[in-house]
């Protein structure tokens, strides 16, 4: 036995690495072999989810659902935005009419109506046409400048074409067209309103130590009492300047009232220090139907442009609150993503692409992207598709600095998301379907718009998920 041992020759490391070897390849390929069934079927239904048949039926139903988008015949962004045009200009010329209509309904039921003073350029006793050439070249604003040309050629006839002739007291009072007070053909002194200042004087920086979120609602009178000049539609500009940027601010909204109230509170002062020409406008999606925040967010801008000459529109939750007012809402040369440290996420972006929270993009942005798309029903990923829209049109996605674009968000439930089965199939599709999806495309009935104190209030009825 002994000599039979020594005759057998040793066992080499060469073999012992090349079995190891021939271990591991086995391995993998049953590996694979897992795979490879999983994905044919064998395996997929211990691997499926809870409800995977509802999933499919739903993405069958959304492949259905772009492909009759794809067919449609819906204008294309271009032609659509003249369309949108015309509508905007017809409905300012009627609300303008209804104005103009109401106003000498006042001034002919009032007796006693109080002098309005043109502030549009200051008068002094040097040469006129000096003092007009002047004036023109400083103003930037196209309104003033049409307005100012108005006055000149009045001026230049030495008559007054459009003019009212009230008897007050037995006297004749003239009054001009913009309700400027001529008494025996000698003008007033009025003054100018130069534009505001580049940097508002007024921010405070970091008011993060003002902001209390444990409260579940805010008292309304409280609200109103420290906005006491906001107009009714939440209206809102500076008085002794010309604000630089006129901004809607929209906000998507359902069943958040406490939410809303907190919102106010904190926002409102913010823009006012901020010296901006704004308007609030809450927009809450009729009925109890699957929510869609793109289609809502598609109609309140429609529906803003016919009410307000705006800029831009910043698109905001109502959840998030601005910790810092130096986060200007004003008008950027891109489309300015604000939220980007919230306090639920560490204070951290979470990805390059994310502009969910607060979105800030000028009119001539948001209708070459075509708007939001329509196809998101329920919670999430309409956001993500909105940044492959913008990066697609060549546009750029900015931020602020990370210490100063911060939000705390109000703590409350969240809604289940979509499944991601057909939020990824949409964002899939993004970039073929934006040019026939979005502003152009959106369906939506108005059911009715409220002016309450803080706010423009915009009930829109959107359809629901087929």
């Amino acid at each position: 036995m002994n000599k039979r041992h020594k005759n057998n020759p040793p066992v080499s490391g060469e073999v012992v690495i090349l079995a190891l070897c021939v271990i591991l390849v086995m391995i993998t390929l049953s590996q694979i072999l897992v795979v490879h069934h999983k994905f044919n079927g064998r395996f997929q239904r211990a691997a499926r989810p809870r409800h995977s048949n509802r999933n499919r039926q739903d993405l069958r139903q959304l492949e259905k659902s772009i492909a009759a988008l794809m067919r449609q015949n819906v204008p294309s962004i271009e032609r659509h935005d003249e369309l949108l045009r015309g509508e905007v200009f017809a409905s300012r010329t009627v609300n303008m009419i209804l104005r103009a209509t109401n106003e000498a309904m006042e001034l002919r039921s009032s007796k006693n109506r109080p002098d309005r003073e043109l502030e549009l350029y200051e008068y002094d006793n040097s040469d006129e046409n000096q003092r007009r050439t002047s004036v023109s070249n400083s103003l930037q604003n196209t309104h003033i400048r049409s307005n100012i040309s108005l006055i000149n050629s009045r001026n230049n006839n030495n008559n007054i074409n459009h003019n009212t002739n009230v008897n007050n007291n037995n006297n004749n009072v003239l009054l001009t067209w913009n309700q400027s007070k001529f008494v025996n053909n000698k003008r007033r002194r009025v003054k100018i309103k130069k534009f505001c200042a580049l940097e508002p004087p007024n921010l405070q920086g970091n008011v993060l130590a003002k902001i209390n979120l444990t409260e579940e609602y805010v008292d309304l009178d409280e609200i109103l009492k420290n906005n006491s000049e906001v107009l009714p539609g939440g209206v809102w500009r500076p008085k002794n300047c010309v604000a630089r940027y006129r901004v809607a601010i929209i906000i998507p909204y359902r069943d958040r009232l406490a939410h809303l109230t907190v919102l106010l509170s904190h926002l409102l002062p913010v823009l006012q220090r901020q010296e901006l020409d704004f308007r609030i406008i809450v927009v809450e999606q009729h009925g109890n139907r699957t929510f869609n925040k793109g289609r809502i967010m598609n109609a309140a801008f429609k529906e803003a442009l016919k009410q307000y000459d705006f800029q831009c529109v910043v698109f905001h939750d109502v959840d998030l609150i601005p910790e810092d007012d130096r986060n200007l809402y004003s008008c950027p040369s891109q489309p300015r993503h604000m939220s980007v440290a919230i306090d639920e996420m560490d204070y951290k972006l979470k990805y390059d692409l994310l502009v969910g929270g607060v979105l800030s993009m000028r009119i001539e942005h948001y209708t070459q992207v075509n708007g939001y798309s329509n196809m998101y029903w329920g919670w999430g990923a309409e956001d993500d598709d909105m940044a492959y829209r913008i990066l697609h049109t060549g546009l750029k996605i900015t931020r602020p600095p990370t210490n100063i674009a911060r939000y705390k968000m109000i703590k409350h439930t969240k809604r289940k998301p979509t499944a991601w089965v057909t939020r990824s199939k949409l964002l899939n599709t993004a970039v073929k379907r934006f040019k026939m999806d979005g502003l152009n495309s959106v369906k939506y009935n108005v059911v009715d718009i409220y002016y309450r104190s803080l706010y423009t209030h915009i009930l829109v009825d959107v359809g629901q998920l087929m």
